[in-house]
């Protein structure tokens, strides 16, 4: 017969052999993960951000990133590192570029910049767009189709008259959203017209910034912008010559 003493002996080697294993797996996962580190890496339009607490059907690491699009998933290493996920999903809405043959145009950088600058919180304009509560309108976001066929014929009439690379969207109203009814095509001068950061002037009907009306009136902009830090009024700025030196010059 096996003494009890036995049996004790028998049990505490089981049970210092299975710790024993349990501190070896756990050592090793710590290794593989100090090894794998996936945060700040680029997967298509993937960043991702940190490791998730959810974990695959299998048990296997994810990570929680954000679309350039702006959404954030949750996504398994295997499906980064193979190249198997490049979006949020937002490609496959797009039909990945191929449907319209647009791809790397201004137009389609066009849509795509703005979408960034108003979803995405990474984006260097996001403070000034997004962060203000300025949205992209549902059917825009919703397709590039949509907003070629809403936007294209106007922006090909404004390059072939001012040429591609002064060809911009500007919203109407800077308080509004970008949609249909509140978007056009406009040079660079007539975009930053309408800055809502512009000091803005209105006479005699017409409402345009220091530096238009500074055009308009034949004035250098340092004078006129005395001249209204001074208190005048603008029709006085308009009649009141510019001296220079001993003469009078007429505006």
């Amino acid at each position: 017969m096996i003494k009890a003493t036995n049996y004790v002996i028998i049990i505490y080697e089981l049970v210092d052999e299975c710790l024993n294993h349990f501190e070896a797996s756990f050592f090793n996962f710590k290794i593989m993960s100090k090894k794998l580190n996936l945060v700040g890496q680029r997967f298509g339009r993937l960043i991702v951000l940190k490791p998730s607490q959810n974990r695959g059907k299998h048990l296997h690491t994810c990570w929680k990133c954000r679309c350039d699009c702006g959404n954030e998933k949750i996504i398994l290493t295997s499906s980064l590192r193979g190249v198997k996920t490049k979006s949020c999903g937002c490609l496959n809405i797009e039909g990945n570029n191929t449907k319209h043959g647009m791809c790397g145009t201004k137009f389609y950088n066009t849509w795509l910049n703005m979408k960034q600058r108003c979803n995405n919180p990474n984006s260097t304009k996001y403070k000034i767009y997004g962060k203000r509560g300025i949205k992209v309108c549902d059917r825009w976001l919703e397709s590039f189709e949509n907003f070629k066929d809403d936007m294209l014929s106007e922006y090909l009439k404004h390059s072939k008259k001012y040429g591609e690379k002064n060809t911009t969207i500007d919203r109407k109203d800077n308080m509004e959203n970008y949609s249909l009814s509140n978007c056009h095509f406009a040079t660079q001068e007539v975009q930053s017209n309408n800055r809502r950061s512009n000091h803005l002037l209105t006479y005699k009907g017409k409402t345009m910034n220091i530096k238009y009306w500074a055009k308009f009136l034949n004035i250098r902009y340092t004078q006129l912008s005395s001249r209204l830090r001074n208190g005048w009024s603008m029709e006085k700025i308009e009649n009141t010559p510019i001296r220079i030196g001993n003469y009078k010059k007429k505006n």
